[in-house]
This record gives structure tokens, sequence and C-alpha cells, in this order.
């Protein structure tokens, strides 16, 4: 998703994304594909963790898988924020500038994004009831 939105920042097309008909698409897609996702992580988390003698019923693993998107989730929002917001108060902005701060609002997503691994990792190997190490190979093979 970031080499996404640096395509769109690098092509001037991120202002594009204001669009409410936009937005709201992605809002009701991105809604869908978040539960079907959830489910299906559960399920996966659930099958491999098995296989490693895991003890986590699905809905556990879905909650971990849930709790741990939230840094995702709250760094892409202050994203669409910045983003909103150099629309609305950089019109006379350099393209640089707007650059340079869309790349700062990005590098803090990513930040909260590997945030998100991490604590999935860590919540995947309390749930399971066993090592990080376990928990990085199970989350490798899932």
């Amino acid at each position: 998703m970031a080499g996404i939105f640096f395509w769109l920042v690098d092509s001037g097309l991120a202002i594009d994304l204001l669009n409410w008909r936009i937005i709201a698409g992605v809002m009701i897609l991105g809604a869908m594909q978040g539960i079907v996702g959830l489910y299906l992580s559960g399920l996966l988390f659930r099958s491999t963790g098995k296989l490693l003698a895991g003890r986590a019923p699905a809905i556990e693993l879905r909650a971990a898988v849930a709790w741990s998107a939230v840094p995702t989730v709250v760094g892409s929002a202050i994203y669409l924020v910045v983003l909103l917001i150099s629309h609305l108060s950089l019109r006379g902005a350099s393209p640089k500038q707007i650059y340079v701060v869309l790349t700062g609002a990005l590098c803090i997503a990513v930040a909260l994004a590997l945030w998100s691994w991490v604590a999935l990792l860590v919540m995947l190997a309390r749930v399971q009831r066993f090592g990080l190490l376990r928990a990085i190979t199970k989350a490798f093979s899932s």
C-alpha cells in the first residue's frame, strides 16, 4: 500500500483521492475486505497453529489479528488527514513542499504498520501459548 501512495504522490494523482465518491467506495470496499480478511486470517492461523501445537480457538486468533491492525488503521488515517490538509491549505505551495509533507506522513504510516506486524507476532505467541520463534514461523507459514 505504501508503494501505491508513493506512486500517487509522484504522479500527482494523490489529490484525486479526495473525491467523496472515491472515499466512500474505498471505505465500503475496505470494510468488506477487512471482515473477509479477518475471518480468513483466523482460519489460516488456526490451521497452521495446530501444526505447531497451538491451542487458541479461532475467535481468539481473530481478536489478535483485529487488535494488531489498529496501528495500521491509525497510520492510514493520519496519512489521509495530512493529505486532506495539504490539499486544502497548501494550494499555493510548491510540489516539493507537498511531497515532503506527504512523505513524512507516509513514513509515520509505515512505522505504524511495522508496529502492527510486531504486535501481531507478540499477540499470536501469547494467544497460542508458545514462544516468539514459533509465532514468527507461524506468521510466515500462513
